[in-house]
């Protein structure tokens, strides 16, 4: 399959009951979805996204939704309700169809939603958010965008956007493979924003012992994943986990889950080994939208990858449950 992969999830106000939804682009070049939730349990059958405004790429990036378009390397995005009764199982074109961000040819891109980050033809990593509504046009959601943050990736950089607090309303953060170095590099924009009141230098990836720089080189045409989960002892602060593909093919871990320890791995799990030459790998973190009063949660149960598996080609689904990671099975494909 070698598809892109793109995971998002959400809960309910009960912060308990949840969905899990799946993108990946079949051997057609038509995407698709799977969708599990926390009361079946079990993979859906999947939808065919075959009436989008724009044909997606042949193995075009995807996030939760969003993909290169074909010729024009335009972010295109589709989005979806919750239960999918107003729009429908396939969704509806969203807004920034109307807001169209030129990216480089192979960029990649990664959403935390409202955040958007992707990659100019000049390398430089470019931060889009919507604000919300747009005084000047009610009709039309507000979208900005920036490349002042100054940073710089390899080409066709992997990256991976994520909320920095539990909190929706403060900012998000990314990592990617920087430009000079290849290694691990993280940035943020606190200009971007709709009135949080914390700062990224007062969260956690900026302090502890180790930086994400002192961290091994990032293969070159590794993937990146991650996922965060609310630190249970502080009611602000996030649990990161960053997974990436060494050059044996093993699935490797770095994470931050403490301030004085900095960021620590890699480190591989019996769960996380076998993956395919060449695999995407994606995570799921939970959406949060606090004017309904839900921030991210503490909940351990969310935090799931995917990959392919060496030698059998399916699509693996593993967990962290807060200690150790678990395979799952098989995340049923046609």
């Amino acid at each position: 399959m070698h598809s892109k992969l793109a995971a998002t999830a959400w809960r309910d106000n009960t912060h308990t009951n949840y969905t899990l939804r799946l993108f990946y682009q079949g051997p057609d070049d038509v995407l698709r979805f799977v969708e599990n939730t926390s009361e079946d349990k079990n993979w859906t059958s999947a939808v065919a996204l075959d009436t989008l405004d724009y044909a997606p790429m042949k193995n075009g990036a995807i996030a939760a939704g969003c993909t290169s378009a074909a010729m024009s390397s335009i972010i295109r995005c589709q989005k979806f309700d919750l239960e999918g009764k107003k729009i429908g199982a396939k969704g509806a074109r969203g807004s920034m169809n109307d807001y169209p961000i030129q990216v480089g040819p192979d960029s990649k891109i990664a959403v935390y939603f409202p955040y958007v980050l992707s990659q100019d033809a000049d390398d430089k990593l470019r931060y889009t958010r919507m604000l919300g509504q747009n005084s000047a046009n009610l009709s039309a959601p507000w979208w900005v965008n920036e490349t002042s943050m100054n940073a710089m990736g390899v080409k066709n950089t992997p990256v991976v956007m994520l909320p920095l607090a539990q909190k929706y309303i403060d900012p998000a953060g990314f990592i990617y493979r920087d430009a000079q170095s290849g290694r691990f590099a993280a940035g943020t924009n606190d200009n971007i924003k709709s009135g949080g009141d914390i700062r990224s230098d007062n969260l956690p990836w900026n302090q502890g012992a180790k930086a994400l720089g002192e961290l091994p080189a990032i293969p070159e045409g590794s993937p990146l994943a991650g996922f965060t989960v609310g630190r249970a002892y502080d009611a602000s602060k996030m649990n990161t986990y960053i997974l990436y593909v060494d050059d044996k093919d093993t699935v490797q871990v770095v994470w931050q889950d403490d301030d004085k320890a900095g960021w620590q791995g890699p480190q591989t799990y019996d769960a996380l080994g076998d993956a395919e030459p060449g695999t995407d790998v994606a995570c799921a973190t939970q959406g949060s939208w606090d004017q309904s009063g839900i921030n991210v949660s503490k909940e351990q149960n969310l935090n799931r990858c995917f990959f392919q598996e060496k030698g059998t080609g399916r699509l693996k689904e593993v967990w962290f449950d807060g200690k150790d990671w678990k395979n799952i099975g098989y995340v049923p494909l046609p």
